[in-house]
């Protein structure tokens, strides 16, 4: 089974919570209709999908991690 979320909450919390428990997308109550049955098809073919301002948090919240060491060394150390 395939779960996309549709909420009025762009809550940070819900949605890493949503994906991890297993939700393929998660979208807000704004979405266009049309977006919205873009969505769930796209969803139900097996792809992911997030409303651009989760993308947006999403990947602001991975950059501002610290990085993390490599586990591949740089070809320079070869």
């Amino acid at each position: 089974m395939k779960v996309l979320v549709l909420t009025t909450f762009e809550l940070d919390e819900y949605v890493f919570e949503a994906l991890r428990a297993g939700a393929s997308g998660f979208l807000v109550k704004h979405t266009q209709p049309a977006e919205l049955v873009r969505a769930v098809r796209e969803v139900a073919a097996g792809e992911a999908l997030l409303s651009p301002g989760v993308t947006r948090r999403l990947i602001a919240e991975f950059i501002a991690r610290p990085q993390r060491p490599s586990m591949v060394p740089p070809q320079w150390v070869r």
